[in-house]
């Protein structure tokens, strides 16, 4: 064996003593690889076919035999010697008749000895043993594979579910499901580098893969993460088929005594991260001056405690499961919201298409609402209605100017040259804009209260 051996000595064997090791049948399969591979590297391949051949004679019981043939017959045709190679494509192929790489490369190398009719029967061959590799059984296996993934991934076996839903990534690398869950369990174990491309799949496959949440710890560039969500909607939420505004006329509440409605739609307002953050949120409330409606939107699970909180707290709850997004959205409408609020935003179970229909009153309190929500998680009071600016470019602008200057990772790499003049003719829009000015703001000036 050659465990002890010390990196990079490899190729230092004498022939004489590796022969004696695959004889005695003390060289590991692994081993084997490695140091054929360190004689192709130093550029005795006649060495590494030597090899090759006594291994494959007294090891003639090892369940990868065929591998080692396939090899075998790959270097002896690069020493030129195409009717060695033939025979142990052969061998290779007597072993395991469904090896593809062994059939097409043996195709080719009847091909390149003149035999045309017999290089077509051997792929023909092929073709006939995979006839079963029809579209819908690819469908098939496909969706098995990613649903062993997805059972995996929810039991914590990330490493067993990266493995499996690798094979649905490479067998079909133009749908993005796959890659978008094996690029965030990959995260989630802290692998680096987070994409690993192959030969069945390129880097910009993989990052048109990725869900806006990954992106968002893949890369510190906003403008990135903008198009990148831009995208996301686009081509995964998309619009509704008909739009029918359900938007009310404002109804002003200031000063009346009546209490702002504000409406919440997540699919974690259960035992989830987000659900922890929210509950005590919830708690901390004006009840005097707010109503809370909670719309849940997730999968149908026993009330646990972290939901009984929220229930018991909210003026109302509904569940959003069993509607379709207009229903959603005129239920919400009817209830006569004030302020709706989108928790979800680009994640799974999102009812994104309802905010698409403006199901809440018609006032700019809501965007601007839904934009300082995400940035700070404070109780909202009657001072609400009067202490929010409107929704402005300005504003956007300000919260994206806090984010570190970008780095030079593999996503921002990757773009288009012409992705800086865009990004220069953003800037002198937001310049122009009469609402720009705030832009040029103290950094240290205090956001609005709420």
């Amino acid at each position: 064996m050659l465990m002890n051996t010390p990196p990079g000595q490899d190729a230092a064997l004498s022939l004489e003593t590796v022969l004696d090791l695959a004889r005695t049948q003390r060289l590991s399969f692994a081993d084997l690889f490695k140091v054929c591979e360190s004689f192709n590297q130093a550029g005795k391949k006649a060495e590494a076919a030597n090899l090759y051949k006594q291994w494959t004679a007294y090891n003639d019981s090892h369940p990868y035999l065929h591998m080692v043939y396939f090899n075998y017959a790959v270097t002896l045709r690069d020493i030129g010697d195409i009717t060695g190679a033939i025979h142990a494509f052969r061998a290779c192929l007597a072993l395991e008749p469904k090896f593809g790489q062994a059939h097409i490369n043996l195709g080719r190398a009847l091909e390149d000895s003149g035999l045309a009719a017999q290089a077509i029967q051997q792929w023909r061959q092929f073709t006939e043993q995979t006839a079963d590799a029809t579209p819908d059984r690819l469908s098939l296996r496909l969706m098995a594979i990613q649903h062993a993934g997805r059972v995996m991934e929810n039991a914590d076996l990330l490493e067993e579910a990266e493995t499996t839903l690798w094979q649905a990534v490479e067998m079909r690398p133009d749908k993005p499901d796959a890659c978008h869950h094996w690029s965030a369990l990959r995260q989630r174990q802290c692998k680096w580098p987070v994409l690993t491309p192959s030969e069945h799949i390129t880097l910009r496959q993989m990052i048109d893969a990725m869900s806006a949440l990954t992106l968002a710890c893949y890369s510190d560039d906003p403008l990135f993460q903008l198009a990148k969500a831009h995208r996301y909607n686009r081509t995964l939420v998309g619009r509704p088929d008909t739009i029918r505004r359900l938007t009310k006329p404002v109804k002003q509440k200031t000063g009346t005594g009546q209490k702002v409605r504000v409406g919440y739609v997540s699919s974690d307002l259960r035992d989830h991260a987000v659900g922890f953050a929210l509950r005590e949120v919830f708690e901390q409330h004006d009840k005097a001056s707010v109503e809370i409606y909670l719309y849940y939107c997730g999968e149908a699970v026993k009330i646990d405690e972290t939901q009984m909180r929220m229930r018991a707290v909210a003026d109302c709850w509904r569940d959003l499961a069993a509607l379709t997004d207009e229903e959603a959205a005129v239920l919400i409408a009817n209830d006569e919201i004030d302020i709706l609020v989108d928790v979800n935003g680009y994640t799974k179970h999102a009812r994104t298409k309802i905010f698409a229909y403006r199901p809440r009153r018609s006032s700019s309190i809501s965007a601007a609402i839904r934009v300082l929500w995400r940035a700070r998680s404070t109780s909202i009071s009657s001072q609400t209605s009067t202490s929010f600016r409107p929704i402005t470019r300005s504003i956007i602008r300000k919260r994206c100017s806090t984010f570190p200057a970008p780095s030079r990772s593999i996503a921002s790499a990757r773009l288009p040259q012409r992705r800086r003049g865009k990004k220069q003719a953003c800037r002198k829009m937001l310049s122009s804009s009469p609402a720009s000015t705030a832009c040029r703001r103290p950094a240290k000036a205090p956001l609005p209260a709420g």
